[in-house]
């Protein structure tokens, strides 16, 4: 009976290459987590390392205001499909009146919204848009503004049990059959100064636009798009820091000049004066391009040379990985 198990286990372990546990995969951290414990226990961190690329990396920058603007363009503009020539017509004017006044903060237009939101989106990897209705005193030509909102304003670690029932998950709340009812907002973003965590607000499901790309069944909040590529853009990043840096440092000496050890104090040939000598008994010269710096007798200078081997064929390989942050070549 064990010879048979040991041959089963034999055989379990080999059917799949990637399931293997030898030399080549002993190390590959493949933990088994839902699509949720996976993606709340490091959402937080991962939205902050994506806003951090996007302000500061330029290759992450281009390539998110190329792809919002591929996404959105000039804006969607809907289409009334109503029969009634005079009415549609009416309806149209309507919605390109209400497009200037669809901002609840007062900046943007309905189609500066979308672009918004869709940065937004893949930024952080979601982004809720609030339905404010309004009264018929305010003024507008539709009584109903939108306010857009990031994702940190939902606290990915509220999770509670109700009294009715219901189930709040990730600061979304739902019934007994698993719909969503309702969604918990922070008044202000949590990275404000005078931030208080406390001041929740219960807004219904039906006035929210919960706006993520679902990459799993049952997934309850988005992914930042740059989540695969941010490692790989931060090294990317320092390793072109080095690499002009490494160049800079290389220009600074054409060249050093050897002399043996004079009997006495060495005079300047263009000037006649006994040359300044500094601290370290050499003459003070300063660091700048074309310069001959002299050393003392029996010094030499050895410079770490390190891998100079770079290349542009290396630099596309790896934006090619980040996919969407090039334009597509004929």
């Amino acid at each position: 009976m064990g010879l048979l198990t040991n041959l089963f286990r034999r055989f379990k372990n080999s059917a799949y290459t990637a399931a293997g546990i030898g030399r080549r995969t002993k190390s590959w951290y493949a933990p088994g987590l839902s699509p949720n414990t996976a993606l709340t226990a490091d959402l937080s961190k991962l939205i902050n390392r994506s806003r951090a690329a996007i302000r500061n990396d330029p290759w992450a920058s281009s390539g998110l205001e190329k792809l919002v603007s591929n996404v959105i363009g000039r804006g969607i503009t809907p289409k009334s499909l109503v029969d009634d020539d005079g009415l549609r017509e009416q309806l149209q004017n309507l919605f390109l009146q209400w497009s200037d006044e669809s901002d609840a903060d007062g900046l943007l237009s309905f189609t500066g919204q979308q672009s918004l939101i869709t940065r937004a989106m893949f930024e952080g990897g979601e982004c809720f848009v609030r339905l404010r209705l309004r009264r018929p005193e305010d003024g507008l030509s539709v009584p109903l503004q939108l306010q857009v909102l990031e994702s940190e304003f939902v606290p990915i670690s509220y999770n509670e049990t109700l009294d009715n029932g219901h189930v709040i998950k990730a600061g979304i709340e739902f019934n007994k059959l698993g719909k969503r009812v309702a969604y918990y907002f922070h008044r202000e973003h949590p990275a404000e100064f005078a931030f208080d965590s406390t001041r929740l607000v219960r807004v219904k499901a039906d006035n929210v636009l919960h706006i993520f790309e679902a990459l799993r069944p049952g997934q309850l909040r988005g992914q930042p798009l740059l989540t695969q590529v941010l490692v790989r853009l931060y090294h990317l990043d320092k390793f072109d820091d080095a690499t002009l840096l490494r160049q800079e440092i290389a220009n600074l000496f054409t060249g050093f000049i050897k002399k043996p050890s004079p009997e006495q104090d060495p005079i300047d040939p263009l000037t006649g004066k006994p040359l300044v000598f500094g601290d370290n008994g050499l003459p003070m010269v300063a660091m700048e391009p074309g310069t001959m710096q002299e050393l003392a007798p029996g010094e030499e200078v050895e410079f770490n040379n390190g891998s100079s081997s770079f290349s542009v064929d290396f630099l596309m390989k790896y934006l090619r990985e980040f996919g969407l942050f090039l334009p597509h070549q004929k």
